[in-house]
């Protein structure tokens, strides 16, 4: 039992940690919305079949039109503070850059500040800040003001940049204000009517799963698109896990083989040691199948009596690992972080690897199977 023992636990930690780490690296991947994001960096022409078709793939999880780069920035004003060229990011529900308490704004005149843009204004959820657009028509310079309120503040960990949040609307009436037409959602009246759109210069992509963001990327590169990614980051997560995966395999493998051989050896003697036993149990009648059952029972009580025992070494050890884990990085990403186990198996990992155990004890215990099949019955009576 022992020797299983000494076999098992060091495969289960190591399997386990390989599981944890593995995962941890995806979740760290996956705390940065900006690893799941597909940019789109040249201005095109996007119509609204492109966008259905686009939401209907399963592996997109957020999609939202955007108009051209050049009117997604707005000036800011609260008092006597004002911040110049901000970004406006157009969001809407399911936005993987919203936490989950901030819900986006529904009112054309609602935004949200990201926390760096709300420190240089001094402005809580609540407050009211002035957006300035301005515009040339036919040599004239005009520039309007637009009364926003801030609904509340992306914290710093979730978009680090200064920006405003706001819906589609609103950054459709600044691109209609800016290229001559009147913006009636804005109270920008001063213009033509804007004519009915009928495509968006970009959009903003997010992918299901980290996964998804490759075939994602080339789909849209098929159509003509022109985008930028994370997959090196993405890539070198998922060669990690396979070389774990391959490397630990081969352990498992060498050691599974090393341990097999060794039991079957022990078993070996464990038989020639209880000969007079086994010759006496098959004088009083026991068949040789019978021996076979009974040796390959005993092997089976032992590899269960082992697994687990090497099972609560396994709980034990990733515990450890776990509390030492969770120290180190407490100490370096600070109090807040919050990550995954480094040192787990799931229940389905659980379960194979006890059926393996025992498929290999079994496996094992067949050459002593053969050598107890073998003693015949009058050996007890040589030993009398």
């Amino acid at each position: 039992m022992l020797l299983i023992v000494s076999v098992l636990a060091p495969l289960l930690l190591l399997f386990g940690t390989k599981q944890g780490v593995v995962e941890i690296m995806r979740e760290l991947l996956l705390k940065d919305p900006r690893n799941l994001e597909i940019v789109i960096f040249d201005n095109t022409r996007l119509v609204p079949g492109w966008f259905a078709d686009l939401r209907a793939r399963p592996d997109v999880r957020f999609l939202i039109p955007r108009t051209r780069t050049i009117n997604t920035i707005i000036d800011l004003k609260r008092g006597r503070r004002a911040m110049n060229h901000v970004e406006v990011i157009p969001t809407a529900e399911g936005d993987p850059l919203l936490p989950p308490d901030v819900l986006p704004p529904s009112d054309i005149d609602a935004v949200l500040l990201s926390h760096a843009a709300a420190k240089q204004l001094m402005a809580d959820r609540g407050a009211t800040i002035k957006g300035i657009v301005s515009r040339t028509v036919e040599g004239q310079f005009q520039e309007a003001a637009i009364s926003l309120r801030v609904n509340g503040i992306v914290p710093e960990r979730f978009f680090s940049r200064p920006a405003v949040f706001t819906s589609l609307g609103f950054l459709e009436g600044i691109e209609a204000f800016r290229e001559g037409f009147a913006a009636p959602a804005l109270d920008l009246l001063q213009g033509l009517s804007p004519p009915t759109r009928t495509d968006y210069a970009s959009a903003r992509l997010y992918a299901r799963t980290l996964e998804a963001v490759a075939p994602l990327s080339d789909k849209l590169r098929t159509d003509g698109i022109q985008v930028r990614n994370r997959a090196e980051d993405i890539a070198r997560m998922q060669g990690t896990d396979r070389l774990l995966t391959r490397v630990l395999s081969m352990v498992a493998f060498m050691s599974a083989i090393g341990g097999t051989l060794a039991f079957g050896g022990a078993m070996w003697i464990v038989i020639e040691r209880k000969r007079f036993s086994i010759a006496l149990l098959r004088l009083i009648g026991l068949s040789g199948n019978g021996v076979v059952v009974f040796v390959l029972w005993q092997a089976l009580v032992i590899a269960v009596m082992a697994f687990v025992t090497a099972y609560m070494l396994f709980l034990l050890g990733s515990e450890a690992l776990n509390y030492y884990a969770k120290s180190v990085f407490l100490g370096l990403m600070g109090r807040g972080a919050s990550l995954g186990s480094m040192c787990w198996l799931g229940v389905q990992d659980s379960v194979v690897s006890a059926m393996l155990t025992l498929a290999l004890t079994s496996l094992a215990s067949f050459l002593g199977t053969a050598h107890a099949k073998s003693i015949e019955p009058g050996e007890c009576l040589r030993e009398v």
